[in-house]
């Protein structure tokens, strides 16, 4: 062989090399589950902050004309790298019985009730540098973080404030101690930034994951 073939030859080793080490990082940088999607579904309760007179509520925003009970439904679907999601929720408010006066209980415009619908699509991260900040919820370990810009709708129509929004959401489980019951995904956390911040609040909304699709059982309880 001549030395124009040997060096074909060593540029070809070198090549195969590089890319089997390529591979090796994408596989060791690869997110939990990697390879297969992931739906997850449940349901939002919470409230929003009381007003006051100073109006800094909640990290210096107010909530006017509250507290708002929230309920609703939420999915999130990550997909096959389990590296981006979308996610959506479907929420009813009222104003809740603590802001109501004999003279607005029973009326419609006293409860002010309304529905939203959000919206948003994000960057998922496993990365304890993120999940780190998401808010403190007594027993349970953050799982996984999705961040991302998202739209928000009431009544079916565009809000009264601008959009989009920034939001964050924040997956966690059960620290799966030995010899103890396990739920690895069970709650949720979702937090909404500016503008929406001003009529949901800056507090984290709180929800409970009802189902794992696909290949997951993650939201069963594991002895």
């Amino acid at each position: 062989m001549n030395n124009k073939a040997w060096r074909w030859a060593a540029c070809g080793i070198v090549a195969l090399a590089a890319t089997g080490l390529t591979e090796v990082m994408a596989q060791d940088a690869a997110p939990p589950g990697a390879g297969v999607s992931r739906h997850l579904s449940g349901l939002f309760d919470d409230f929003t902050p009381s007003p006051t007179a100073s109006t800094t509520v909640s990290g210096g925003v107010s909530v006017g004309g509250g507290p708002y009970a929230m309920h609703g439904k939420w999915w999130l679907d990550q997909d096959l790298d389990r590296d981006s999601a979308k996610f959506a929720v479907d929420m009813d408010m009222e104003v809740s019985d603590y802001a109501m006066t004999p003279s607005t209980v029973d009326t419609v415009a006293g409860r002010n009730a309304h529905v939203h619908h959000l919206s948003m699509q994000g960057a998922v991260s496993y990365d304890p540098a993120d999940t780190s900040k998401c808010p403190t919820v007594k027993g349970a370990t953050p799982v996984f973080v999705v961040s991302g810009s998202g739209i928000v709708t009431v009544n079916g129509g565009p809000p009264p404030f601008a959009n989009p929004s920034q939001m964050t959401v924040c997956v966690l489980g059960g620290p799966n101690l030995p010899g103890a019951p396990n739920v690895a995904i069970s709650n949720i956390t979702l937090q909404i930034g500016a503008p929406a911040q001003n009529h949901f609040g800056a507090n984290p909304i709180h929800g409970v994951v009802v189902k794992c699709g696909g290949q997951d059982h993650d939201c069963t309880a594991q002895e």
